[in-house]
């Protein structure tokens, strides 16, 4: 959680983001607006059981933020990666934003290591695991952070004839 007033711009561009995305399915823009500091009702570790679901697995998938898990169903290999993978134009790809880089390759070659009988995505339909070319979504993945702060540093420096220029 980001406190102060980048914290608050973070909130107000999560929820400018998920209206973007409602827009572009089609879907109707609804009050989506949620309290932004967020209290946790109960901190999970990676491997652990899901509590009161012996079935389910927690899996820490971190990269698109640094608090992502994906939920495995152990007996049916079942996973289900929320937003780790998206779709662009009918093409699986990395999510906006990828605040860690290294972290989200690592996330998808676990993810990808675990063979999953089937994925569930938090924006698409099920597919079966071994359709998912996993080399593809890697070798599109981002090398430096892809998130809104960078992004407007770049707009910046590029406005300002220095997108070029170390800093």
């Amino acid at each position: 959680m980001v406190l102060g007033g980048l914290g608050r711009t973070a909130h107000i561009i999560d929820v400018s983001l998920t209206w973007w995305v409602a827009s572009r399915l089609g879907k109707p823009k609804r009050h989506i607006w949620y309290n932004p500091i967020l209290k946790t009702d109960i901190a999970l570790a990676d491997g652990q059981q899901l509590p009161d679901f012996p079935d389910w697995q927690v899996i820490y998938t971190p990269g698109h933020t640094d608090h992502d898990v994906s939920l495995m169903h152990q007996p049916s290999k079942q996973l289900y990666i929320a937003d780790l993978i998206v779709s662009v134009k009918k093409r699986l790809v990395p999510p906006y934003p990828v605040c860690h880089p290294n972290q989200y390759k690592q996330s998808l070659k676990r993810v990808s290591a675990l063979q999953p009988s089937q994925l569930y995505f938090a924006h698409l339909p099920p597919r079966a695991g071994d359709s998912i070319n996993f080399d593809d979504i890697l070798a599109q993945a981002p090398t430096l952070p892809k998130n809104h702060w960078h992004s407007m540093r770049n707009r910046i420096l590029h406005t300002l004839g220095w997108q070029n220029r170390s800093h």
